[in-house]
């Protein structure tokens, strides 16, 4: 072969090796925007650190992780911009529930009972504190307690689907109309799934989607109330690592429940979570796939695949946490002294980790329009 061909056959292997290796550096057409993929939040740290993204948008406890190890450091928290706003809920296949409405009801009240638990061993001089931790540890993979009273000082861990609340402020609902409207106007969502599904609009279809007497029921349960008079078996999801879920996390764990036994067992319910799933999409795809009965998952994901799959057929039935997620950047990307608007125009051209259909994305896409920069799939 002529010694030219070669060279040139070697330029352009080198020139496709650099462009896969570097993708971050090579913009496309998209270059004047901020840039987004799909990447999970554990894995976001990591991408960050090889080069592979410049920022990215996650929940606890991976933000205080990221800030934690100084190579990534939080642009804005979410309670900052988003203040009150739900992320986690507690979504439940309706076939299972119909089947099965005392044993929801009991899976609520361990919730609950695990959140008050929660709440207590917050105090430092608590005999359960050492425990809390532990628990904590296990589900999240951090390793210094300081971290992990820094992650949970970021976000509230409730079961309460408020409504109730100030004029200008949002309730539950109101969020998820509102999420619901910013699929809608990313074309993620059309007019037409929602009417397919019967609803005429974004209340009516988060009117649907909502149901609240499960909790109901489970808060008016009596103090001495001894669960179920039969085992029952629930499949539960729940998300890698995510601190929003520690409720779930402790009414799983003997560490918390008395005589060996954890909240659930005392319930007389059997929970089963085999899988920690990557993401929220994940856990609505083993919905539909018939894997699930319940589970702990971001209100977005369910909003989505509501919309989209009329094979799938769940109920918010309760809240899990508000706020507790964060941008994150490269640390020295930006000057301490720089205002936010700042910051996210400086994320222009920039690629920004993001598990899609998230809380997260929504967060990336209202910074973007708040601030007037275009936020487009990286290409």
């Amino acid at each position: 072969m002529d010694k030219r061909a070669v060279l040139a056959v070697v330029v352009v292997i080198a020139v496709v090796i650099v462009g896969v290796a570097g993708y971050v550096f090579t913009r496309g057409d998209n270059s004047g925007a901020i840039q987004y993929t799909d990447v999970a939040p554990g894995k976001q740290l990591d991408a960050i650190r090889e080069g592979k993204i410049d920022a990215g948008v996650l929940w606890e406890p991976y933000a205080t992780a990221a800030e934690m190890s100084g190579d990534a450091e939080v642009v804005v928290w979410s309670e900052e911009f988003w203040s009150g706003h739900p992320c986690c809920v507690i979504a439940v296949d309706n076939k299972f529930a119909e089947k099965n409405p005392d044993a929801v009801i009991a899976f609520l009240a361990a919730q609950i009972k695990a959140l008050n638990w929660i709440n207590e061993a917050m105090d430092t001089n608590s005999p359960n504190h050492q425990a809390l931790i532990e628990i904590t540890k296990g589900h999240t993979g951090l390793k210094n307690d300081a971290d992990i009273i820094a992650s949970l000082e970021h976000m509230e861990l409730t079961y309460e689907m408020n409504n109730d609340v100030a004029n200008g402020e949002k309730g539950f609902n109101d969020w998820l109309e509102y999420y619901v409207e910013e699929f809608i106007n990313q074309d993620i969502i059309y007019e037409k799934d929602l009417k397919a599904r019967g609803c005429n609009s974004s209340k009516e279809f988060i009117d649907k989607v909502v149901n609240g007497e499960y909790l109901s029921d489970a808060k008016n349960l009596s103090d001495d109330y001894a669960g179920l008079s039969t085992e029952v078996t629930m499949r539960v999801g729940q998300l890698n690592g995510d601190l929003h879920q520690l409720a779930l996390v402790v009414a799983m764990s003997p560490l918390a429940g008395e005589n060996g036994e954890s909240m659930l067992e005392q319930l007389n319910i059997n929970a089963v979570s085999t899988t920690k799933y990557a993401a929220g999409g994940n856990i609505m795809s083993a919905f539909i796939g018939g894997e699930l009965d319940i589970a702990y998952v971001g209100s977005p994901p369910v909003i989505q695949y509501s919309a989209k799959h009329s094979e799938l057929d769940v109920s918010i039935i309760a809240c899990a946490n508000t706020n507790g997620s964060a941008v994150i950047a490269k640390t020295g990307m930006f000057d301490e002294n720089m205002s936010l608007e700042e910051k996210i125009k400086g994320l222009e051209g920039k690629v920004v980790g993001i598990p899609l259909g998230s809380i997260q994305y929504l967060m990336l896409l209202y910074l973007g329009k708040t601030y007037g920069v275009n936020v487009l799939a990286w290409s």
